[in-house]
């Protein structure tokens, strides 16, 4: 299954601004194989989860975009793959909304859950601004940053392969 997002402003979210997941029957068995998506310039911001967050069996890319004032920003989970071209994320976490959330620019987190190569986040020419952490992968590796910018962050890159990649 495969869907486009193209210039959508998802706001004030009591979860994800964007989740990508298959749907998953009552035995807890998914339906499709895989599901993935394409962002094209999303706006994500103020939702107390995450600004978009892929989980089993979900590919996602995001073309662009901006996501801002959320618990996190972009997160792959349990199995979700996420690439990032040119995606601005700031100012995660901390927020009355956003409470017990880390505050992380780019972040992959949670073990797989769906027998695949893990939880990546491949990153490409991304900016992460004022967050908790900027750019953080799983310590089983598979992650990757290129030509990335870290600007202000509290922790720039950890985790993740950095490439080319600028602290400010």
């Amino acid at each position: 299954m495969k869907q486009a997002s193209k210039k959508i402003i998802e706001f004030i979210s009591s979860f994800e601004g964007f989740e990508a997941k298959p749907y998953i029957d009552i035995a807890g068995y998914a339906q499709y194989k895989r599901t993935s998506v394409v962002f094209e310039n999303c706006y994500g911001h103020d939702n107390y989860d995450d600004g978009e967050s892929c989980h089993e069996y979900s590919d996602v890319i995001h073309n662009g975009g901006l996501y801002e004032y959320n618990g996190n920003g972009i997160t792959p989970a349990s199995g979700g793959h996420a690439t990032c071209y040119n995606v601005h994320v700031r100012r995660s976490g901390h927020y009355p909304w956003s409470t017990f959330n880390e505050g992380t620019g780019f972040s992959a987190q949670g073990t797989s859950l769906d027998d695949g190569i893990g939880t990546n986040l491949v990153t490409h020419n991304c900016i992460s601004e004022n967050n908790a952490i900027g750019y953080r992968g799983l310590s089983e590796g598979g992650s990757k940053a290129y030509g990335c910018i870290s600007k202000g962050d509290g922790v720039a890159f950890t985790n993740i392969e950095q490439v080319n990649c600028l602290t400010l």
